[in-house]
């Protein structure tokens, strides 16, 4: 189950990371957990061998840009009310780089960040929020800037691995405290592949599709019981899809029930520094129509 006593948040004064502080905090009050707003001030990189005496002054210093960003989070802080414990931080460094060391030294219970910048704010998942999903040691909630409330729907994508039972955890920790709905989803492709489906098959099971994935269902429900026997009091639903690209089912599910955040297994080899994705959470961060909890495997040791 997904213990949340140190949050850490990405900040960059976006409009989608004032969502995952909004977020942020409001999980933080919710289960008294200590939560960490990190902000990375970049120096400027630019060469300034050209400019002269009085136009180099004219530059803000490293000492300037600190202390700008510190006020900037003083102010972001104080739009919200914390109940928890809450640690303001600006650092020098770069955004990305920083909040990777930090997750890698500090080991929070989740990393929250907006899921893309001003910048990249064109994209489903920007730059900083991809790689750190793709990169940081820890269970990643990357949050669309409308996603900063309770969530309400959550679906939770399952190819029955033991990443997506952290994954299912984790969902269901999220929709215990919001008193969410979730949908355990499994996408399966079509048996046949490419080809159809035989007339001689046709004829001895009309109602084929229905029962195949009524037993995806059953293989579902007995696979999340467990888990599931933690949190009685989460509504869930198990649903069976048929199409040929999990991630594109997964993404156009997402968007046909409204689910406000999709929780999802990352596979990768342990042993290494950082975790590569699986082609499917990769293809998902593509598409994404909400917000993101990626969970990570288990670290050997």
């Amino acid at each position: 189950m997904l213990q949340l006593k140190n949050i850490l948040v990405a900040h960059d004064f976006s409009e989608a990371s004032d969502a995952a502080l909004s977020q942020a905090i409001r999980l933080g009050n919710a289960v008294a957990a200590e939560v960490t707003v990190l902000h990375a001030v970049q120096p400027i990189l630019y060469n300034r061998a050209w400019l002269d005496a009085e136009a180099d002054a004219l530059l803000p210093t490293l000492r300037h840009l600190v202390e700008g960003a510190e006020a900037q989070m003083r102010h972001a802080l104080s739009a919200h009310q914390a109940a928890c414990v809450t640690r303001p931080e600006v650092v020098a460094g770069h955004a990305c780089e920083t909040i990777l060391e930090w997750c890698e030294e500090r080991r929070p219970d989740l990393l929250v960040l907006g899921a893309h910048s001003t910048e990249d704010a064109h994209r489903n998942m920007g730059y900083t929020a991809a790689s750190a999903i793709r990169k940081a040691t820890a269970p990643v909630l990357a949050v669309h800037r409308s996603g900063g409330g309770p969530f309400r729907r959550i679906l939770i994508a399952t190819d029955f691995s033991q990443t997506s039972r952290l994954a299912l955890s984790h969902g269901l920790r999220l929709a215990d405290i919001d008193a969410a709905s979730v949908e355990i989803l499994h996408v399966y492709a079509d048996p046949w592949g490419h080809g159809a489906e035989p007339e001689w098959h046709q004829r001895a099971l009309p109602d084929f599709a229905d029962q195949y994935a009524e037993r995806v269902c059953e293989t579902s429900r007995s696979w999340a019981a467990a888990t599931l026997h933690e949190f009685p009091s989460v509504r869930v639903e198990h649903v069976a899809l048929r199409h040929n690209s999990p991630s594109q089912g997964i993404v156009e599910r997402a968007a046909a029930i409204n689910a406000d955040l999709i929780a999802i297994g990352t596979k990768g080899s342990t042993n290494l520094r950082y975790i590569i994705l699986g082609s499917t959470a990769e293809r998902i961060l593509r598409g994404v129509p909400c917000s993101v909890l990626a969970v990570k495997p288990d670290p050997i040791d």
